[in-house]
């Protein structure tokens, strides 16, 4: 966007306000309200547990948002990100900036949707350069770079890593880190 310091200021209050004007408080449709309401449940009946939420696309815009406002730790999988879009969604920054993670493969168009947190992990997507970009959004695949990136604890990776996705045979395993 041509001078888009000056439009991020804008761009937060721009979708709030639509939001407002689009929808009637009683007919909101919000994806978050079971799942805050699950977390909600559990903190109470359980203290002492360590509670995360996670989810992959959609729902890792839900994971991104329930941990934010709730204050707990999230993992999102190729979420839409709600840095521009928090005030919609009555979070702040500062916690979308502490609470959830996303992962994100590079080329996945899904993420682009609004501006990043600061605690992002990016990824290689080792589709070809010829497949679609939207290929780089499978979860499938975003598991076979990270038990290939990562290691996957003295386990093979699954096989569709190799058969699906081109990912070499691994020629053995070493102190839980794969060797391909």
């Amino acid at each position: 966007i041509p001078l888009g310091n000056i439009w991020n200021g804008l761009i937060p209050h721009l979708i709030y306000y639509m939001n407002i004007l689009e929808t009637s408080p009683s007919s909101r449709s919000a994806y978050d309200v079971d799942v805050i309401n699950l977390v909600k449940f559990l903190k109470k009946d359980f203290p002492k547990a360590l509670i995360a939420v996670t989810g992959h696309s959609l729902g890792g815009g839900v994971a991104i948002i329930a941990g934010a406002r709730l204050k707990v730790p999230a993992i999102a999988f190729s979420g839409p990100n709600a840095r521009l879009s928090f005030m919609k969604f009555n979070v702040t920054i500062e916690d979308l900036d502490k609470y959830p993670v996303n992962v994100i493969p590079e080329r996945d168009p899904f993420p682009m949707t609004d501006d990043k947190s600061l605690i992002t992990e990016n990824i290689r997507c080792r589709a070809k350069d010829t497949d679609a970009d939207v290929v780089c959004h499978e979860i499938t695949r975003s598991a076979c770079e990270l038990m290939y990136t990562c290691g996957s604890e003295n386990r093979p990776p699954i096989k569709e890593c190799h058969e699906k996705y081109d990912f070499p045979l691994p020629n053995r395993i070493d102190k839980g880190r794969v060797n391909a």
